[in-house]
């Protein structure tokens, strides 16, 4: 709380506000809905309990990039979509 943001408000100012501030150049993300383009992680840990969490790779078990699989356990990174 150093910039006087909680956790979870410094996620959001980073990922769910960032598209807002955007608009029309990022007609088709922000969202997890079909036909819209997702950027998208899943964690090991809450990053609501620890937020430097998300500062380690580790922690980070699946990525999903413009929708696609990029990372999942088991998968080297890079490797076609699951």
């Amino acid at each position: 709380m150093k910039a006087g943001l909680s956790p979870l408000a410094a996620i959001e100012a980073g990922t769910a506000s960032a598209v807002e501030v955007l608009g029309a150049r990022a007609p088709k993300s922000g969202q997890l809905k079909s036909g819209y383009e997702a950027d998208f992680i899943a964690l090991s840990v809450n990053p609501l309990e620890d937020i430097k969490i998300l500062a380690k790779a580790d922690n980070v078990t699946h990525v999903w990039k413009a929708g696609k699989v990029e990372k999942a356990p088991g998968r080297p990174v890079g490797l076609l979509p699951l």
